[in-house]
């Protein structure tokens, strides 16, 4: 069975509040200027709209102490090259070796999951509405999803009396990207995070074991930045180099 941060009513963080009275506007708005001009196909832009660095807080107990961290996941730009796009989403180990425990402060313990996925939108082919598409998609979902293509996910159990655990396979599964509504829980656990989109993360597997958090949305990763491996920006803090209550990514 997967694991799930609930989705219970909260009373909403203010700035999200004021955020959110334009936020699907204002994503519509920006998303449609940053879109590559031409015939693409609503596969292009869905996947335009979900790269990023993505992160999501958590505690671990490192020596006797309460350590606050970020688990984060890059979801990378598609590679124009293919004629279907496909985008890798990747999640990155906690790095915290020496925890005993991890957890949510609204939820209960949580895994180091590590691996990648590729995933593309069900719809792919070159049409003139492509955008528009696009446009009512989001405005009644408020986000996407997504075929997960293949790829697998080790979700270990944090502890070192901990067994090893086999990935589970994720081919034939779905990705749900969805913007939060004002009042979710998820919305209370990234409160301290500033942001442009905090969204549910949902990955299904093809049995239909659900695995799910809330993410904000660091830093968008612009067209033609280059990939991992390349020359760039020092490598972002790993959860036991973050110091207690300071979320040192998101206030640069």
């Amino acid at each position: 069975m997967g694991w799930s941060t609930p989705d219970r009513s909260l009373r909403p963080h203010p700035l999200w509040t004021r955020a959110s009275v334009f936020g699907i506007s204002l994503v519509l708005g920006g998303m449609a200027a940053a879109q590559p001009a031409g015939d693409v196909s609503l596969n292009h832009l869905v996947l335009g709209w979900i790269q990023g660095n993505y992160a999501t807080p958590l505690v671990c107990k490192i020596d006797g102490a309460s350590r606050r961290g970020l688990r984060r996941i890059l979801i990378a730009p598609p590679d124009e090259k293919m004629k279907t796009p496909e985008s890798v989403v990747r999640f990155n180990d906690l790095e915290a070796e020496t925890a005993t425990r991890c957890f949510t402060e609204i939820g209960g313990d949580t895994p180091n999951i590590t691996g990648e996925l590729v995933v593309r939108h069900p719809v792919t082919k070159l049409r003139e509405t492509a955008r528009r598409d696009f446009k009512l998609e989001l405005r009644r979902k408020r986000g996407f999803d997504l075929d997960i293509v293949r790829g697998e996910l080790v979700m270990q159990t944090v502890g070192s009396d901990a067994a090893p655990t086999e990935p589970v396979d994720f081919r034939g599964g779905k990705l749900g990207i969805h913007i939060l509504r004002s009042g979710a829980d998820g919305l209370r656990l990234l409160q301290d995070l500033p942001s442009p989109r905090k969204v549910r993360l949902e990955f299904v597997t093809r049995s239909g074991d659900t695995y799910s958090f809330a993410a904000a949305l660091s830093k968008p990763i612009a067209r033609g930045q280059k990939r991992e491996g390349s020359a760039g920006p020092p490598a972002e803090p790993s959860i036991g180099q973050i110091p207690e209550g300071v979320y040192a990514l998101y206030r640069r």
